[in-house]
């Protein structure tokens, strides 16, 4: 290498070092920006992820409750018609030895 080249490479290499050194700071405050906004981002992403799980959870059990109140309410219409039918059972003055209507087919 001549001696005008190297020189010329000494200073094109000084030249980015110096470059180099001027953008570091701007370099790391950019990076730190960066790195405060995907901690911002990380944390709402966080809170909605809970939100989201609280509102599934508090759903879901009203589902629940909603399922438990109508087989409750099933079981007792149930149960009303059965005595309903006791009643009327009573009222018309039949028995458990009275035939039924499958009990007199089966005599034919």
């Amino acid at each position: 290498m001549t001696a005008a080249a190297k020189k010329g490479a000494d200073a094109a290499s000084a030249a980015g070092k110096d470059a180099l050194d001027k953008a570091a700071p701007t370099i790391d405050k950019v990076k730190s920006q960066a790195e405060d906004a995907l901690d911002k981002v990380a944390g709402q992403a966080q809170d909605t992820i809970e939100k989201v799980k609280s509102t599934a959870t508090t759903e879901a059990e009203k589902v629940k409750n909603g399922v438990e109140e109508a087989r409750s309410r099933a079981t007792n219409a149930a149960v009303d018609a059965i005595d309903d039918a006791e009643d009327v059972w009573e009222d018309e003055g039949l028995t458990d030895e009275t035939p039924t209507a499958s009990d007199t087919k089966k005599k034919k």
